[in-house]
């Protein structure tokens, strides 16, 4: 069974991920704000596809047979251009959610952006006190052995 889980692993990454990105860079290369927008559509599906299997998957993937073939079904439904169901999956269901609790998300995520850049701050002494306290650490190390 672990030998399953990997190469579906290695099956979802290769297609899921790894021919999407190589698509992507085309799409910016080459300027096509289509495409651009196409796999940002997917990008935007894959991750909160990704966001849910992180509850979805302890549920399932002991109980429904060949777990691992479903998940590189629906993975190969999502990026294949035949299907692109990231198509129909972006504007039947994660569009009209996104536009209906639009204000929530953005009112949660200026607090999270708020509340981490103060963090940052309060991190950036610390930060820059450990890099000065490794750094003096070396110089005295490379001059121990230098004499």
């Amino acid at each position: 069974m672990v030998v399953a889980d990997y190469l579906a692993r290695v099956a979802i990454i290769m297609l899921g991920l790894v021919y999407p990105g190589y698509q992507s860079f085309k799409a910016v290369k080459r300027a096509n704000v289509v495409k651009q927008q196409a796999w940002l559509k997917y990008w935007l599906v894959l991750s909160v596809v990704a966001f849910l299997s992180l509850f979805i998957e302890p549920l399932l993937h002991d109980r429904i047979p060949l777990w691992n073939l479903v998940k590189i079904a629906f993975v190969a439904f999502l990026v294949l251009p035949v299907t692109s169901g990231y198509e129909r999956v972006y504007h039947v269901v994660l569009e009209p959610q996104l536009e209906r609790h639009e204000a929530v998300i953005d009112d949660a995520a200026d607090k999270l952006y708020r509340a981490g850049e103060e963090q940052a701050k309060n991190l950036g002494p610390a930060v820059s006190r450990l890099y000065q306290q490794g750094r003096t650490a070396a110089e005295k190390r490379l001059y121990k052995k230098a004499t």
